[in-house]
């Protein structure tokens, strides 16, 4: 087994340890390891009880802390009210690229995946309209359509004026994202000063990779280990 895989299986006491293992690995392999940190959400790989999220990654450590009652699962994490959320202490700086994987059970109230602090917000939205979409500081691009009570693999390429989102491996219009910092909190889950928030919202997972642009071999990847039994596209 990986170093770093079993040192973070011993770390959160994450039961699934062979598709950790397999997950480290093949990040290793395209050479994305050190600039990259995630947090797996499945019950199953990671800690599956308690308020501690743990990060995973060559990065470095950025343990979040479940906040206002989000509850843990076997499909991910979920948020079950507009200020549950996991709160992680940390700052970054485009470029990078956040992908996550999701499901919007419902899209009565929107539901959002991730987000930085203030207005300097990087999020995955989803809203009444059912669209994917990417803000940070004043920008914006809406992706395609997608369905409640489907997973989605969604990702979002950000430097600078250079704003590239991505909804299960295909890529959107491109838009002036801003060059904004994301932190020094970030929000998996839902944003307290917007009140954004779905109660039917299941997170699985969420990386961020520095000074990378979008990678679907992550996707695949993903998919293929983690991400096994989710059914994503």
């Amino acid at each position: 087994m990986d170093s770093d895989a079993a040192a973070y299986c011993a770390r959160s006491g994450a039961a699934d340890r062979i598709a950790i293992n397999a997950f480290v690995r093949g990040v290793k392999a395209l050479g994305l390891w050190s600039n990259m940190v995630c947090w797996p959400l499945r019950s199953s790989q990671n800690a599956g009880t308690g308020t501690t999220a743990y990060s995973l990654g060559g990065l470095g450590t950025y343990n979040g802390t479940l906040t206002n009652g989000p509850t843990w699962g076997a499909d991910g994490v979920n948020f079950n009210a507009t200020t549950a959320r996991i709160a992680v202490t940390a700052a970054f700086t485009q470029p990078l690229t956040i992908m996550a994987a999701a499901n919007f059970k419902t899209l009565t109230n929107g539901g959002q995946i991730i987000d930085g602090s203030a207005d300097r917000i990087t999020l995955f939205n989803g809203s009444d309209s059912a669209k994917l979409s990417f803000f940070a500081g004043a920008g914006r691009n809406s992706s395609n359509n997608y369905t409640a009570g489907v997973n989605i693999f969604g990702a979002a390429y950000a430097n600078g004026a250079n704003t590239v989102v991505y909804l299960n491996g295909t890529a959107n219009t491109a838009g002036n994202g801003g060059a904004n910092n994301i932190g020094p909190e970030i929000r998996i889950g839902n944003n307290v000063a917007n009140s954004f928030g779905d109660k039917n919202l299941d997170v699985a997972f969420v990386a961020i990779f520095t000074n990378q642009t979008y990678n679907d071999a992550v996707r695949t990847l993903y998919k293929s280990t983690l991400g096994t039994g989710l059914g994503l596209p």
